[in-house]
């Protein structure tokens, strides 16, 4: 499951953890709007989750039924705990491994963020997986988990902005700092620049005005193209099948979920699903 993640830590007033995650994936996946999960089925068995998970859901057409499996983005409403995982570009597709949408369900039951982190990178060496970066995060700490063939690391993150795609994690602190700023792909450096112009970096602006500007940002195309490159909201075939953002208020009450499936540059508005966190 490709993904764009962009993970303001700290920044705006009142919300210490502020996510915003398009999924691109094969037009073929099927997805659910954001939901409670107290249980998932994995391999005939029911699995039971610990806390109140709040995610939308991978699903797969089977027959006439939709089979709802794991998840790329959640959040645990009870620890206030965030959790999301993209693929790798050297992206593999073994047979028989276990689905990462899995692995970020398993982590959302831990107590927090690290025990998450931990999790992630004990996983692997009983359940076989292909390449994932995994982005924690709670009110104490954030970090990241990034595996690929075979090779584990992980890192812990500071207050700020980053942006995760395809590859390792990217600190808006330093390519606002390198002189030519031009120190990651390109769709990620094209993120940094619209996250500038948007003010958000400065946490002056009030939430309602950052998720205004991250559903901008989300909906972005690269003039008229409309698949990769520099654009986020991509309308090709692997593309851009729901944008989803979460927002982990101080206050256990003002947590906000909003989700859109489709392009989020479409007709269609973000749904607001708060009320599950809450």
């Amino acid at each position: 499951m490709a993904c764009t993640l962009i993970a303001l830590y700290y920044v705006v007033e009142g919300y210490p953890i502020v996510v915003a995650v398009n999924r691109d994936e094969y037009r073929r996946r099927e997805g659910t709007e954001p939901q409670l999960i107290d249980q998932f089925e994995e391999n005939g068995v029911m699995v039971h989750v610990k806390g109140r998970i709040v995610a939308p859901r991978d699903a797969k057409k089977e027959g006439m039924d939709l089979k709802k499996r794991g998840t790329w983005i959640g959040l645990n409403a009870e620890t206030g705990l965030v959790v999301g995982l993209t693929n790798r570009v050297l992206d593999i597709s073994g047979e028989g491994y276990r689905s990462r949408g899995y692995l970020v369900l398993d982590a959302l039951t831990e107590d927090n963020a690290d025990m998450a982190l931990q999790h992630g990178m004990t996983d692997v060496s009983v359940n076989r997986y292909n390449n994932f970066n995994l982005f924690c995060a709670d009110a104490e700490s954030a970090g990241g988990v990034y595996y690929e063939n075979g090779s584990l690391d992980s890192e812990k993150l500071e207050k700020g902005i980053y942006i995760l795609t395809d590859g390792r994690i990217g600190s808006f602190k330093e390519w606002r700092d390198r002189q030519n700023k031009k120190s990651y792909d390109a769709k990620t450096d094209n993120m940094f620049i619209l996250l500038e112009e948007s003010k958000i970096p400065t946490g002056s602006l009030h939430i309602d005005e950052v998720i205004k500007k991250l559903m901008e940002i989300c909906s972005y195309h690269e003039g008229d193209q409309f698949e990769s490159g520099k654009s986020i909201c991509i309308h090709s075939d692997p593309g851009t099948l729901s944008s989803t953002i979460i927002a982990v208020g101080e206050q256990p009450k003002s947590s906000i979920v909003l989700h859109v499936n489709g392009n989020p540059c479409g007709k269609k508005e973000y749904g607001d699903y708060s009320s599950l966190a809450r």
